[in-house]
């Protein structure tokens, strides 16, 4: 890959990473509980138990978003770091290329399409 096109990949990268970080940030303050409750005692209204239920299941699945938006961040981090090392775009099972499409799509993709269906199929 020429160096006009990891560069373009890594603005892509970064500017991805940029997007899932305010994701992240957002999903962690939506799953605050003390907000809520200081809303509620400011309120004047007590919670009713299927409030506190909903509230707890929203919290759980924030954080659960958001663990799986830290790894998707992780991976645009070794994507960054296989930039600079030249190794970008190379698939981690078979070394082949990575098809550039695929990469457009999910630029931190460390597998090509056939590894990673073969990784799908057997999990």
């Amino acid at each position: 890959m020429d160096k006009r096109k990891r560069e373009r990949f890594r603005r892509l990268l970064l500017k991805e990473k940029e997007k899932i970080s305010g994701e992240i940030e957002s999903l962690k303050s939506d799953s605050n509980p003390e907000q809520k409750e200081l809303a509620g005692r400011s309120s004047g209204y007590a919670y009713h138990l299927a409030d506190l239920a909903s509230d707890s299941y929203n919290r759980e699945l924030n954080l659960n978003l958001a663990s799986d938006e830290e790894k998707i961040l992780y991976q645009i981090d070794r994507a960054l770091r296989k930039i600079e090392k030249g190794d970008y775009g190379k698939c981690e099972n078979c070394g082949k290329k990575i098809n550039e499409e695929r990469l457009k799509t999910i630029p931190y993709a460390q597998l090509c399409i056939r590894c990673q269906e073969r990784e799908e199929k057997s999990q």
